[in-house]
């Protein structure tokens, strides 16, 4: 009511003293607000309205924005597959006869280390797709692969003669699967003041959410002995529903750059800061980050400007991917060297740690439990247990972690990080089944920091033009030392510990090792953090870039 917007006029004046906007400023804000209230499209007086830019329907509020980020979470659920639950899946494939003559439990397990190592090295090439055609095309095409890649999963399962195509058809769905999650940045300019949440919605809680999916077709299978071939079809045919909404849901690459350009405006013209803290796509009030400001605006509009090829599914300029390619590397290591290969060395520590109890997780519960005949069925239950623990509460938890690295800043996270990872080495050391579901909720948060955080550090330390391909070599680098070092820390452990009945000293020695190490290099990196404060996001611009590489030419 009107004493209510009488309020907001009051408390918005108080704010102006001492700080960027004149009473004018706020007179003219209201009037906008007024005009845009009486208007007949129902838009949100924001940084959009007020630069004229008409956002679709189902974007014009920021209710709709978040509902809109909501239904594309659904349908890229449905898409991405069992990401980490794989072995959840393992069980009922060894019971269906897949690989029956050829050491399934191995096989499947080879599968499952091959697909998470291919799809996070190619995750590369889909950050530089992402940075090249944009949020819609990677949307389409990655829901489209999914769809294909399921109905040859079928029949990889119904042909035992085919069984071998899953070396094939699951790391191509996994890698297909976080393609068609890139879709979801596109809201990081839509909702400037939660970005840190839409990119732990984006990197955690779809895949988390996709994977309680495998529950369902467990459930099914043992209820109603629906076969998953059966299971598998129906996500095909949903995926195909889901490229077809996802292509007038995700906005394209020109209308991101529309998006982000008006808020890179906003915040440079007012001095005022979009979200909490340093949050991306936020400014401070000093001149030189004005500058770096401006500097955005005026390359986002020279590239939305840029003549581009038309393809099938979107628009890229040619010739431009490797080139990204060669400034992200001159920014990892000649503009920010000392950070950037401290984040590369404790997030691969980091993640080889989580990585173990994962991909051998129905082996190491029998190594614990499987040896007592009254314990027979407990490796089982506390595979199946990971799907739902990994898929709701590892959920919740990429939300939270995402709204506290707003608050507490990406130094405090790195050392939370320690405190909870120490907790986790101490749950897997311990066989009592109690212990392993603690750390099941322990781990399932674990997982989700680190991609936070790799996510994070793109923000903070490049400038958005290279989001996708900055946060696609850190992911690179995590596949890469998985498919390097899993086969040398396996081999290596079971010729220390050859004899079936050491198994669990075995698997005990492989967890007190790397997450001793990670803690150390985490701490290690928290130390540099400290002494250098991390940049302000944003701040990082491709003109430093190329400084940095004339000089380090010259």
């Amino acid at each position: 009511g009107g004493g209510g917007a009488e309020r907001r006029r009051r408390k918005e004046s108080r704010m102006v003293e001492g700080g960027p906007l004149s009473q004018s400023d706020i007179a003219n804000k209201w009037t906008h607000k007024d005009q845009a209230a009486e208007g007949d499209n129902g838009q949100d007086d924001d940084v959009f309205s007020q630069q004229a830019i008409d956002l679709p329907f189902h974007l014009r509020t920021r209710t709709r924005r978040w509902c809109s980020l909501a239904a594309f979470c659904v349908l890229s659920t449905i898409c991405t597959g069992p990401l980490q639950s794989w072995a959840t899946l393992e069980p009922i494939l060894i019971k269906d006869g897949v690989f029956s003559h050829d050491h399934p439990q191995s096989q499947l397990t080879a599968i499952f280390s091959l697909a998470l190592g291919f799809s996070v090295v190619a995750s590369l090439f889909a950050g530089m797709a992402y940075d090249q055609l944009g949020p819609r095309a990677l949307a389409v095409s990655g829901a489209l692969g999914c769809a294909v890649m399921l109905l040859a999963m079928v029949v990889c399962i119904a042909y035992r003669s085919l069984n071998w195509g899953l070396y094939v058809a699951y790391p191509l769905l996994t890698f297909l699967g976080w393609v068609n999650t890139f879709g979801a940045f596109a809201w990081l300019w839509l909702l400037p003041e939660s970005q840190n949440t839409v990119n732990a919605i984006a990197q955690a809680v779809v895949p988390c959410f996709s994977d309680s999916l495998v529950l369902v077709i467990v459930w099914l299978h043992d209820a109603f002995d629906v076969q998953i071939t059966t299971a598998l079809m129906v996500l095909a045919g949903l995926s195909l529903i889901a490229a077809f909404i996802s292509h007038f849901l995700v906005p394209t690459k020109r209308e991101n750059l529309a998006y982000a350009s008006a808020v890179v405006k906003s915040n440079s013209a007012n001095e005022a800061i979009a979200g909490r803290g340093d949050q991306y796509g936020s400014f401070s009030e000093g001149k030189e980050f004005n500058g770096a400001a401006v500097e955005l605006v005026e390359g986002l509009e020279k590239l939305n400007e840029a003549p581009l090829v038309e393809d099938a599914v979107g628009n890229a300029p040619c010739g431009e991917g490797w080139r990204d390619l060669k400034d992200t590397c001159t920014l990892i290591f000649v503009l920010h060297p000392r950070e950037n290969i401290m984040l590369l060395v404790h997030v691969l520590l980091l993640y080889l740690f989580v990585l173990l109890p994962t991909l051998e997780m129905y082996p190491f519960y029998r190594a614990y439990f499987g040896d007592v005949p009254q314990n027979s069925g407990i490796a089982t239950s506390l595979v199946n247990s990971y799907a739902a623990v990994y898929g709701l509460f590892g959920g919740l938890a990429a939300i939270l972690i995402g709204w506290g690295l707003d608050i507490v800043g990406l130094t405090n996270m790195i050392l939370a990080t320690q405190l909870i990872t120490t907790v986790l080495v101490v749950l897997l050391l311990l066989q009592s089944y109690a212990a392993q579901l603690a750390g099941q909720v322990v781990l399932a948060a674990v997982c989700n920091i680190c991609v936070i955080i790799v996510g994070r550090f793109a923000m903070l330390y490049g400038p958005p033009e290279l989001y996708g391909t900055y946060s696609g070599i850190q992911n690179a680098w995590l596949g890469i030392g998985q498919m390097l070092f899993t086969p040398v820390i396996t081999t290596s452990s079971k010729a220390i510990f050859p004899h079936s009945n050491e198994a669990p000293t075995r698997y005990r020695a492989q967890f007190l090792t790397f997450g001793v190490l990670s803690v150390l290099s985490g701490l290690a990196m928290y130390g540099l953090l400290k002494l250098k404060k991390p940049p302000k996001a944003g701040s990082v611009t491709m003109q430093h870039i190329r400084t940095a590489s004339t000089c380090y030419s010259r």
